[in-house]
């Protein structure tokens, strides 16, 4: 019994060092699970993040090659445009030189029939100051 005893109190200190090794374990256990339960739920949450971000950038890389395209046009658009309005203000200035040149032909014509219509008052005689438009009919 002497031998038995401290025998049977060290198998009852096992047991509970057993025991709570065990509850240790397990608890120790679910603590592992539950991390990977959140790790899992984290990975899945950044892959689905990734996921609408790739998709996010993509259209916005899109709508960015749309925009420079549509710049693009449009300054295609302008440049012609300007030329020819450039081309257009071309001929306005020439076509106004021209007329210019024309304007002043006929002031100089003008200039020299009033001249000459000066001249033409003086040799008048004096029935042809009071009646300029006579008829050189006889009978009249």
């Amino acid at each position: 019994m002497h031998e038995t005893e401290p025998k049977t109190l060290l198998y009852s200190e096992l047991l509970d060092n057993n025991e709570k090794t065990t509850e240790a374990i397990r608890s120790m256990t679910n603590d592992i699970n539950r991390v990977k339960k959140k790790t899992q739920k984290l990975a899945l949450k950044a892959a689905q993040i990734k996921r609408e971000n790739d998709d996010r950038n993509e259209a916005l890389k899109r709508e960015k090659d749309t925009i420079i395209k549509h710049y693009h046009d449009l300054k295609k658009k302008m440049a012609k445009l300007r030329n020819q309005k450039e081309e257009h203000l071309g001929t306005l200035v020439t076509n106004s030189l021209h007329c210019m040149e024309t304007l002043r032909s006929y002031q100089q014509l003008g200039e020299r029939i009033l001249k000459t219509a000066e001249l033409c008052r003086k040799l008048e005689t004096e029935k042809e100051k009071v009646l300029p438009f006579y008829q050189s009919d006889p009978d009249t």
